[in-house]
């Protein structure tokens, strides 16, 4: 018997976001920020996983195939849209430097179409060749991650660049040697389309990372006030600090909370986030009018006006939460708040 999955389609990123004292408008730099970090955090490691677990007994229940053909008319959606984007790019020109990810990724999504079409004719059990479906899926999900970034590079203008962001730029101790427990720094690197390997390092020792990301734990600043992070190349050289900060001092921070997670399959969004606001570590929220919280909304949609319209909503204007659904997300989506403080 094979193993069921629930196969994922796009992802809802919550970042957490640091702002400063006083009135702060999301800059562009911001969102280029928050779109990268999206872009970024599409990991289909699971993905790949469960596809060889799915076929790991070399047989396909009648179940497991509708699973299939429904998760499919995602994949086929997703690909018009990169497909749409890409070209509109120029991808599919010969003197692009994104050809041969535009290439690959055509290549890829026509061999599993190719694949499993004759496969899903009917929903059958049957017989399969569990290496054969295992390779067409990872060769996919290996193409369609190079692809989505170089998208979202060129919209965003990200393309000449090494960067990388962090979810936060602080650990909260309670005293010089006592930390606030349980808290952890992702850090995500941009790096795309770069001709020389990036090279991330922490405190001047160098630190591997997976997929783009790697993550900063309270180890990392144990016996020091901050933490000095460096990526570079041969050409460029960026740079992040790490803060220790005590309770009780006036950084002002926000965090975004999910009530149910903060990864999504395409058209499943359901939580609720809410918006807190903190001074070093102490939660100043209920001292702020909800007409101060503002949520915006960056998705992938093909319609220039569509966020704009979701962002300027009564749901989105003026209240310290908001209840995200499945119409709130349209393919990759990323939600932040602005606070007038």
């Amino acid at each position: 018997m094979s193993t069921n999955y629930n196969l994922a389609g796009k992802t809802l990123i919550v970042d957490k976001i640091t702002e400063v004292k006083g009135s702060k408008v999301q800059s562009e730099s911001d969102k280029k920020s928050f779109i990268a970090n999206a872009c970024l955090l599409a990991n289909y490691t699971n993905l790949k996983v469960a596809m060889a677990s799915l076929a790991d007994d070399n047989y396909l229940t009648s179940s497991e195939k509708i699973q299939i053909k429904r998760d499919l008319v995602t994949i086929d959606s997703t690909y018009a849209s990169l497909y749409q984007q890409s070209t509109g790019a120029g991808f599919d020109l010969e003197t692009s430097s994104y050809y041969d990810d535009f290439n690959t990724f055509v290549a890829a999504y026509t061999t599993l179409k190719d694949y499993l079409d004759p496969l899903l004719a009917d929903m059958n059990p049957e017989a399969i060749d569990g290496n054969l479906f295992t390779t067409n899926w990872t060769n996919y999900y290996n193409a369609i991650s190079p692809i989505e970034q170089d998208v979202f590079a060129v919209i965003y203008n990200l393309t000449d660049q090494i960067n990388m962001t962090l979810s936060s730029e602080f650990f909260v101790f309670e005293s010089d040697t006592i930390p606030v427990p349980d808290q952890t720094i992702g850090v995500y690197i941009i790096d795309k389309q770069q001709s020389s390997p990036c090279i991330l390092k922490v405190n001047g020792i160098e630190r591997s990372y997976i997929d783009h990301i790697a993550e900063i734990t309270l180890d990392d600043i144990t016996g020091l006030d901050q933490i000095n992070l460096t990526l570079s190349n041969d050409t460029q050289t960026i740079t992040k600090t790490i803060k220790k900060v005590f309770n009780g001092e006036d950084s002002i921070s926000i965090q975004i909370y999910s009530t149910n997670g903060d990864k999504f399959r395409s058209g499943t969004a359901n939580t609720i986030l809410k918006c807190y606001v903190f001074q070093g570590s102490e939660n100043i929220t209920d001292n702020i009018p909800a007409e101060s919280f503002n949520w915006t909304r960056l998705s992938s949609s093909t319609d220039a006006l569509a966020d704009d319209r979701w962002n300027t909503s009564s749901k989105a204007l003026g209240s310290k939460t908001v209840e995200i659904l499945p119409e709130d997300t349209i393919g990759r989506t990323t939600f932040s708040c602005e606070v007038d403080i």
